[in-house]
């Protein structure tokens, strides 16, 4: 049975940080969707609305995390035998 990783250069790299770009494009993101929620406690009439670009923004959202997604890496080649 292996030992667990000590500490230091056997341990698991820490996760990736997400990209400058991906970072922005969330807090863009979260921006409208916070003036989206003022105007609708503003402009009750307009909440049904809102509440159908909030679901498109959510999937906008999922879209923007997903591109920021580290692609898997290519396996090693296989050496010919």
């Amino acid at each position: 049975m292996p030992a667990p990783p000590k500490a230091g250069a056997d341990a698991s790299p820490a996760p990736a940080a997400p990209s400058p770009t991906v970072e922005q494009n969330s807090q863009s993101v979260i921006k409208v969707v916070q003036m989206l929620r003022e105007l609708g406690k503003s402009v009750p009439g307009a909440q049904p609305a809102i509440s159908k670009i909030m679901d498109a923004m959510r999937e906008v959202q999922m879209k923007v995390m997903a591109a920021g997604k580290p692609t898997e890496p290519a396996a090693p080649p296989v050496p010919p035998s």
